[in-house]
């Protein structure tokens, strides 16, 4: 699926959506995992955390969302992207002003 195909999300949205639906090219906020503590432990291992900016640099098709966290690229599987709930990233001086 291209990325002109794909509908428009939502991301400010409280409850956020999964990170399989955020558009590549999007700077997000994790929110929280959805998953079993042995996920949960495994994500964090990696970077993936509550609270931490992630940009979508590849999620499209079958494959692999293409992560990038902090001074790392992290692919992630389409069912674990499932389970990743993200926000939209605001800068600081956005957050600011809301």
């Amino acid at each position: 699926m291209n990325k002109e195909s794909r509908p428009e999300v939502d991301l400010s949205g409280e409850g956020g959506i999964s990170l399989s639906d955020a558009p590549q090219g999007a700077r997000v906020r994790l929110l929280r995992v959805e998953g079993g503590h042995a996920l949960r432990l495994r994500l964090a291992a990696m970077g993936l955390s509550p609270g931490v900016s992630i940009g979508i640099l590849q999620n499209g098709g079958g494959g692999p969302a293409l992560l990038a966290v902090r001074q790392s690229r992290i692919a992630v599987g389409r069912v674990v992207a499932r389970a990743i709930r993200v926000c939209q990233h605001l800068a600081p001086r956005q957050a600011a002003k809301s």
